[in-house]
């Protein structure tokens, strides 16, 4: 059977969008539920690259710097990033959660790039990993990652990509909530009426795009069945959930 990964397929519903993230057959689904929140943490804005260091007064920040410090459109940049705690110290133990020490999403302001990427530890203690950026114009890094004996946190950083921007397009909320992605139709239902402050279930169905079967056999990626975020158009609010 021909195996089949599934990213950023994207909702847009309201001031909020959904990307979703499954690794299956193309036969092949299963309902993926709300299981946890993330405790998001947010950088100050800037326009410059150079070493950031955010928010001192919290239990844990994050230092970030990118090699070479002008990001360029096109080309493969190093991005680092390592977690200090209230006293300066560089921490170095990470909890492994969905098989990794850290997760890095990085996403356009516009929404329209979505990328999920492992940082590995360097010896001096940072997490680093190279990425290139197919456009210029303003990103946002979220760095998801658990200290040992802490609770999760998502730091916010916002970078500035040198190069051709992509033309501008208004974020429009999604009339039909299905999208079909390489031989896949994703179906997402939605328990009640969506309002600020209500709790509502969001179920995901994937289906053969062929044949209209349900999909049965999804296969684990990093520990799940299914992965979801929701970033609102402000891309003040993070859910990482499952």
């Amino acid at each position: 059977m021909r195996k089949i990964f599934i990213s950023g397929t994207a909702f847009v519903f309201s001031i909020f969008a959904v990307f979703l993230a499954a690794c299956g057959n193309a036969a092949t689904t299963q309902t993926a539920n709300n299981s946890n929140k993330a405790v998001v943490a947010n950088s100050a804005a800037t326009g410059e690259n150079a070493e950031i260091t955010i928010d001192s007064h919290r239990t844990f920040r994050v230092d970030f710097k990118s090699e070479p410090v002008t990001i360029q459109a096109g080309t493969p940049t190093m991005l680092a990033f390592t977690v200090k705690d209230k006293q300066g110290a560089t921490v170095k133990d990470l909890q492994i959660v969905h098989e990794k020490p850290m997760h890095l999403l990085v996403v356009s302001k516009d929404l329209a790039e979505f990328y999920h990427i492992h940082p590995e530890q360097s010896a001096d203690g940072s997490y680093r990993v190279s990425h290139v950026f197919p456009n210029g114009g303003n990103y946002k890094l979220y760095a998801d990652f658990t200290p040992k004996d802490a609770v999760q946190v998502v730091e916010q950083i916002d970078i500035k990509v040198a190069g051709t921007e992509r033309a501008k397009v208004a974020l429009q909320p999604d009339t039909s909530f299905e999208k079909t992605v390489d031989g896949l139709k994703i179906v997402m239902k939605l328990s009640a009426e969506i309002k600020a402050g209500q709790e509502l279930t969001l179920d995901f169905q994937a289906f053969d795009a062929s044949s209209g079967k349900p999909a049965t056999d999804l296969q684990n990626y990093l520990g799940e069945l299914a992965h979801f975020v929701i970033i609102s158009e402000d891309m003040k609010d993070f859910v990482h959930a499952h």
